[in-house]
């Protein structure tokens, strides 16, 4: 007879649990169901860093990362060469994808160009993206995109999201843009050329509003007049009113003054503006015309303008008569320009005779004057 040596055998079999979770569900429970004796152990769990353990307890193993995972228990006899191994293979799925994106802007004024900006997986997960922006435009990729929307509306922007691992699936989201109207700024002026006023040295004009709000909200406007003021209104007479000193060379033969006009345009729900100028839209022209007659005859038999001394004038702003004798002496004195001399001196009618006059004064259109003559006295 021999003696024969029989070895105990190593039986490697475990059960893991749950053989399929979708991430960040990643724990896996091995359940070992291995014949119990003193065995090497050699844990393999198939993850992305290849760990390992030589632990006889292992109870789970927590994945870092989805996939398909093929893990496996080997059993080595330490008294001899035998050995057995068992493999099992659970899978953790990717997580579900989470579409969602900013924009630095989510209003504006048409053309409204918006950055966007598609989030970033929270698990790195790589995604790939597509933009609809609602405005019939073909779909755009990538993470980042600029768009611009040339009409007013509101736009619902779509992203999705589509996974590229195995497996993957993909997530949609909306997101608004509100894009705004822009006014139409327009208007005339009437008169457009307009005489001062030697009386109040004022020369009104009309400015009519013309432009289209575009805004159900409304619109609010103001007025640039040229000469450092404005005002808040649809419409407006304005009174310009000059320094005659200001004045200067037309080049038409005449001194007077230009003002360029603007109207700025703004409604009211979105804030947008429009804005339109006339070059020298507003013209005012002063006046510079005075002149005397050689004769008057004050017998009260008429025409009127006969009776008395006085000027045909226009544009006179400033204005002194002053009337002298032929020795010299101031017989009358105005101020006045629609005052004239009745011929007489302290209240007696003066004879028949040559007196010397003089006028001074200014004009709307900025001269001074200063004249003189004689006038005959007729009885």
């Amino acid at each position: 007879s021999k003696a024969v040596t029989a070895y105990a055998q190593p039986k490697a079999l475990f059960n893991p649990t749950p053989t399929a979770q979708k991430f960040p569900e990643s724990t896996v429970w091995m359940n070992s169901a291995s014949n119990n004796q003193p065995w090497t152990y050699l844990w393999e769990f198939g993850d992305i860093d290849d760990t390992d353990s030589t632990n006889s307890d292992v109870q789970f193993f927590e994945y870092q990362h989805w996939g398909q995972k093929d893990i496996v228990l080997t059993l080595r006899s330490q008294t001899s060469d035998c050995w057995d191994t068992d493999t099992n293979t659970v899978i953790i799925y990717p997580p579900d994808v989470n579409a969602d994106f900013t924009a630095d802007v989510y209003s504006g004024c048409a053309p409204l160009t918006v950055n966007f900006t598609a989030a970033a997986s929270v698990y790195n997960e790589v995604y790939d993206y597509e933009w609809d922006y609602g405005d019939g435009r073909p779909v755009e990729t990538g993470g980042s995109v600029t768009h611009t929307f040339d009409s007013a509306g509101v736009y619902n922007i779509k992203l999705t999201a589509l996974s590229n691992e195995p497996g993957g699936g993909e997530d949609y989201t909306y997101k608004q843009i509100r894009v705004y109207p822009n006014p139409e700024a327009e208007f005339s002026i009437s008169p457009k050329e307009v005489m001062l006023d030697p009386t109040t040295l004022e020369a009104r004009v009309k400015f009519y509003n013309l432009s289209q709000c575009n805004d159900t909200a409304g619109c609010s406007y103001v007025w640039y007049f040229g000469d450092g003021t404005t005002a808040i209104s649809q419409e407006r007479t304005h009174p310009y009113s000059p320094d005659p000193g200001d004045f200067y060379e037309l080049g038409d033969g005449t001194r007077g003054i230009r003002y360029d006009v603007s109207l700025v345009a703004t409604t009211l729900s979105g804030g947008c503006t429009d804005s339109t100028s006339i070059e020298n839209g507003v013209t005012i022209r002063g006046a510079g015309e005075i002149e005397f007659p050689n004769a008057f005859t004050p017998d009260g038999r008429g025409p009127e303008e006969n009776e008395t001394f006085k000027p045909k004038h226009r544009g006179v702003i400033e204005y002194e008569l002053l009337i002298y004798n032929r020795w010299g002496e101031l017989i009358f004195q105005t101020k006045d320009y629609n005052v004239g001399w009745d011929g007489k001196i302290n209240n007696e009618p003066a004879k028949p005779d040559v007196y010397v006059w003089k006028a001074i004064g200014k004009f709307t259109d900025g001269r001074a004057f200063e004249i003189a003559g004689d006038v005959t006295l007729i009885r």
